[in-house]
C-alpha cells in the first residue's frame, strides 16, 4: 500500500473529508486521487500539522498508523530508542531526498544553460535569415522593375 492510500486510512480515523485534509494543508484538491509518492515537502508538512501520525507507517507503512502519546515516550526507555530509529529514519530519508534534489537542480540548470546557447544560436541564425530575406525582396523588386522595363521596351518596339 502506497502514501496515498495510507493517508486515506489516516483521514477515515479521523473522520475528516479529504477535501478538508488537501484545504488544511494547502494541498490540492487532487492530491490524494493519484497513487504516486507523495514527496518529503508534503510528508513533512503532514508530519508537522498531524503529530499523531507515525512517520515511519506514513513513509514506509511499518508500525502503528498513530505515534504513542509523549507520555508513553518517556516512561518506556524502549520506546524512546524506537523514536531516535524513527527520527534516524526520516533524516536519512530526507538527506537522500536532498541529494536527489540537489542532483535535479544540477541536471536542470545544465539543460537551461543548453537551451540558452540554443536560443541565442537560434536568434542569430533568425537575425541572418531576416538579412537574407531583404536581401531577397530588394532582388525580387529589381527584377520586377526590370522586367517592366522589357516589357516597355517591347511595347514600343511593337509601336515602332
Amino acid at each position: 500500500m502506497g502514501a496515498t492510500k495510507r493517508l486515506m486510512q489516516f483521514i477515515d480515523y479521523k473522520g475528516i473529508t479529504k477535501y478538508k485534509f488537501c484545504k488544511d494543508l494547502g494541498f490540492s484538491n487532487k492530491f490524494l486521487d493519484n497513487n504516486r509518492n507523495i514527496g518529503t515537502d508534503k510528508a513533512c508538512k503532514i508530519i508537522h500539522y498531524y503529530k499523531e501520525i507515525n512517520p515511519e507507517w506514513l513513509l514506509t507503512g511499518e508500525g502503528s498508523m498513530l505515534r504513542e502519546s509523549k507520555e508513553q515516550i518517556e516512561t518506556n526507555p524502549a520506546t524512546n530508542t524506537t523514536e531516535t530509529q524513527l527520527l534516524q529514519k526520516e533524516n536519512t530519508f530526507l538527506k537522500d531526498n536532498l541529494q536527489l534534489l540537489k542532483e535535479t537542480k544540477m541536471l536542470l540548470e545544465r539543460d537551461n544553460n543548453r537551451l540558452i546557447i540554443e536560443n541565442n544560436r537560434l536568434i542569430k541564425e533568425k537575425k541572418e535569415l531576416q538579412k537574407a530575406n531583404e536581401q531577397l525582396e530588394k532582388e525580387n523588386i529589381a527584377l520586377k522593375k526590370s522586367l517592366q522595363n522589357t516589357k516597355m521596351g517591347d511595347d514600343l518596339d511593337c509601336v515602332s
